[in-house]
């Protein structure tokens, strides 16, 4: 709910005016329309049923998917299909995806390439198209005279394939440094001795004698049971039960 109610602030951070207006709007349109997505698609993949993952993580896709385009004049309707499609997409990686990159031992176990790459790529995409669409994009207000191909009288065609060379350039980032943290987390130094987080590598436990020296923890236990408990454990139970039995005994 955090997350949802203060994604805006992510995509407006940096804008001023006008378009910190459309930032804060598209995204509100969006994320919402990703919930609807979301529950459509879960209910689809899930035969009737809805699946907690989905609606945990897609819901948020929106704010993800409309990130590159939020400062733009794309209206309510467009900041609706971006969101309601990522918030799609978003479940399908989590029911499709996800499992074939668990066999090839690709580990996200938080679901980051579902929530964050996918919709990520669809927000790329996104901000290459709107170029195309008349002055919505609003790319040529960032623009100046020291910018590469035209500064100011850049064309649409060459805003596009600056936005497509991002887009590959940012890929190319992450899938770098994703083989360099992952090879670096292989290292015998990261390797966890066990599957499950145990005590007793990390902290002293009471052997035994040490435990009969400081007194039994069942008599303890219950001692304690009986010093802070106002009504009796079986008594306690046999009050539940004729208070709340439909049918009494």
């Amino acid at each position: 709910m955090f997350l949802f109610c203060f994604w805006p602030s992510f995509n407006a951070g940096t804008a001023v005016g006008v378009e910190r207006l459309h930032a804060i709007t598209n995204t509100y349109v969006s994320i919402c329309a990703s919930v609807i997505g979301a529950f459509l698609m879960s209910t689809v993949v899930r035969k009737g049923k809805l699946d907690m993952i989905h609606i945990q993580n897609s819901t948020l896709a929106g704010g993800v998917a409309v990130g590159t385009v939020a400062t733009s004049d794309i209206g309510f309707h467009g900041a609706m299909i971006i969101g309601t499609l990522a918030g799609m997409i978003s479940v399908l990686g989590f029911h499709f995806l996800l499992p074939k990159l668990q066999r090839i031992r690709v580990h996200d176990t938080c679901g980051v390439n579902n929530l964050h790459g996918m919709p990520g790529l669809m927000a790329g995409i996104t901000g290459i198209i709107i170029v195309f669409v008349g002055n919505r994009s609003g790319f040529l207000d960032h623009l100046t005279d020291v910018c590469l191909s035209g500064g100011k009288q850049r064309t649409n065609n060459m805003q596009s394939a600056y936005q497509a060379a991002a887009l590959g350039l940012t890929l190319c980032m992450a899938v770098v440094g994703g083989l360099i943290t992952g090879s670096i987390l292989r290292l015998p130094l990261f390797v966890q001795k066990y599957e499950n987080f145990e005590d007793e590598p990390n902290w002293h436990l009471p052997d035994a004698g040490e435990a009969g020296e400081a007194g039994d923890a069942g008599s303890l236990n219950n001692n304690l049971d009986r010093r802070f408990s106002i009504i009796p454990v079986a008594n306690m139970n046999k009050n539940l039960q004729r208070r709340f039995s439909v049918f009494p005994s």
